[in-house]
């Protein structure tokens, strides 16, 4: 309904001549078109500004230094979760290796006794067998300590269940495969040196404790860092 710039009664909007005195209303339809048309510019104007500004306003997480991305420090009790989740599941990958063994063992408990009696009768050459295929089966949870980093979206199993991922600082991407393969190798390299293992095996935790960062030395190493997932590429 709209007024009769003329009278004021009040007609359909489609009507083109105004019912009481006949004033043709088209120019006024047309006025109000162009008037709503307008409100509604306006409005998607202002929309559009505010997004624009909450886009600006929006913190960055991350930081460029030296021209590597950086994240802030993950949560030390998320990154603990997540390595007590992965050590359960390594755990759990060993588990057949570990019953291997012991049926090996039970099958010659003394290697130093073994005679031709006991490899005619195929008991130590059984045991030796089990032995060996328990050795085999250390593979699964050696392979998965190298390559956990590297999984869908740079996250172990762990790491997926309390929220984190390991980025590519060099790229701002996910960890692949091969960068957490050659990550996990110089960790666990510090920790293997003779002697100086006593020592060393207390510089990573203790540089994931103390740095702004939760950076360890395989991280620098490697070009890798922690972080929380929810703050990923934003």
């Amino acid at each position: 309904m709209h007024k009769c710039p003329n009278c004021n009664y009040e007609s359909q909007d489609d009507f083109l001549y105004c019912p009481m005195c006949g004033y043709y209303l088209k120019s006024a339809n047309e006025k109000k078109i162009n008037e709503e048309k307008i409100k509604e510019s306006e409005q998607d104007q202002a929309v559009n500004t505010s997004t624009q500004e909450s886009k600006k306003e929006s913190p960055r997480f991350y930081k460029v230094v030296n021209g590597l991305f950086e994240y802030p420090k993950a949560p030390l009790g998320k990154r603990f979760g997540a390595c007590l989740i992965d050590g359960l599941i390594m755990f759990l990958l060993s588990i057949p290796a570990i019953v291997l063994f012991m049926i090996g063992l039970s099958m010659n408990p003394n290697p130093e006794m073994i005679d031709e009696e006991s490899f005619s009768s195929g008991v130590g050459l059984v045991g030796g067998v089990f032995t060996l295929w328990g050795m085999f089966s250390l593979i699964f949870p050696t392979i998965y300590s190298f390559i956990k980093d590297g999984l869908k979206n740079g996250q172990s199993f762990g790491k997926r269940f309390v929220g984190l991922m390991v980025i590519d600082t060099q790229k701002n991407s996910p960890c692949k495969i091969g960068k957490s393969a050659f990550r996990n190798l110089i960790s666990y390299l510090i920790v293997a040196i003779p002697f100086l293992n006593l020592i060393t095996c207390w510089i990573e935790p203790l540089m994931v404790i103390f740095r702004e960062d939760g950076k360890k030395a395989a991280d620098f190493v490697a070009s890798t860092q922690v972080i929380d997932a929810s703050q990923f590429g934003k």
